[in-house]
């Protein structure tokens, strides 16, 4: 009986690690050939990792300069012999072509791939910390949400993906895994990190602010050293970043405002509104049920909003990405509630 049982729990590990192996790797596909990492030509892939792209894209610094420092450490006649096999590939060659990758830089190329890929794998297991630090339930329960949340975010690729979008996602998320944990040292190293990466790391501390305030098992001194740490560590890369790529093209923001009042103002299909109130209403679900952590981590939807109105394009999802755990884990517990899961609430 328990050789069964063991052979029963050990398959479905398998069985579910392969699911999960596919289903992000399918999900990474999409997100590289459509609507693909080329689409933005003050993005592209080269002038990205050798620090000529354009203003304020450039300033997402962090997978850029990891992949320039691999690629320099390849020797050149390697990086030739890369480019040679690639144009000579009848598989590789087509899947370049399409995309509207320059073969010449075929390793740059290579590199940022593997780099986007891990990230996102890293997504994956921080957004299963992040759920075990708010939620006690069935490791079922967590794995399906687990492939749900990967599975949902080709919704949010439109109109681009940029090579930087998973690494976001996995440190924003590891962020708030590690301020619910309390593990300050393991949060400040990733705070670091998530600042190289993107300027929206700033919202982690809005949400530290609020969420820690008058907090009784945090000592006030220390709630205080820590706000002004994360403080003066993003002003101190922000200024350090700004000052670096200040001869760069473009500007320190792009303003759409024009743009996006028109999209506001004019008609859609009524079946946009009823996804729109569908998701609303898995969200405020049980809402008074809900941890604290995550009702009030969703204030920082507000700022993404605005930013999208004035300096994005509104119909542009993936400039929700760092508010989309946190709406997941909401919706989640929703969910659970709905189909009867045991599910409870750990206190922070």
């Amino acid at each position: 009986m328990i050789k069964t049982s063991f052979h029963h729990k050990y398959s479905y590990k398998l069985f579910y690690l392969l699911i999960l192996v596919l289903s992000t790797t399918f999900v990474f596909c999409i997100s590289v050939t459509r609507p693909g990492i080329q689409t933005n030509l003050k993005s592209i892939v080269p002038n990205m990792v050798y620090g000529i792209a354009y203003r304020p894209y450039m300033y997402r610094v962090l997978l850029p300069y990891i992949a320039n420092k691999i690629i320099l450490s390849i020797p050149e006649k390697t990086r030739i012999t890369i480019a040679q096999v690639t144009y000579n590939s009848p598989t590789l060659k087509p899947i370049f072509s399409d995309r509207g990758w320059s073969i010449y830089y075929a390793s740059e190329y290579y590199v940022v791939l593997m780099l986007m890929y891990a990230s996102l794998w890293g997504f994956v297991f921080s957004f299963r910390y992040f759920f075990r630090g708010l939620f006690k339930t069935s490791e079922r329960f967590v794995d399906a949400v687990s492939l749900s949340v990967i599975l949902g975010l080709p919704c949010l690729y439109w109109p681009t993906t940029y090579i930087y979008d998973f690494t976001t996602l996995f440190l924003f998320t590891l962020g708030l895994a590690t301020m619910i944990r309390r593990k300050w040292r393991l949060y400040l190293f990733v705070f670091v990190f998530a600042c190289l990466n993107k300027e929206t790391t700033i919202l982690l501390t809005c949400i530290y602010a609020i969420h820690f305030f008058k907090d009784q098992k945090l000592k006030l001194s220390t709630y205080i050293a820590l706000l002004l740490i994360q403080i003066a560590i993003f002003i101190s890369i922000k200024t350090f970043i700004d000052t670096l790529f200040i001869h760069n093209r473009g500007g320190f923001v792009e303003f759409w405002l024009k743009r996006n009042l028109f999209l506001l103002v004019r008609p859609y299909p009524i079946a946009i509104y009823l996804q729109w109130l569908a998701l609303g209403f898995l969200v405020i679900y049980k809402w008074s049920e809900k941890p604290l952590f995550l009702k009030q981590g969703l204030l920082i939807l507000m700022p993404l909003l605005i930013a999208a109105v004035i300096w994005g394009w509104i119909n542009e999802l993936r400039a929700l990405y760092e508010v989309y755990p946190i709406i997941i884990l909401l919706m989640s517990y929703s969910i659970a509630r709905i189909l009867h899961v045991n599910i409870n609430i750990k206190l922070s």
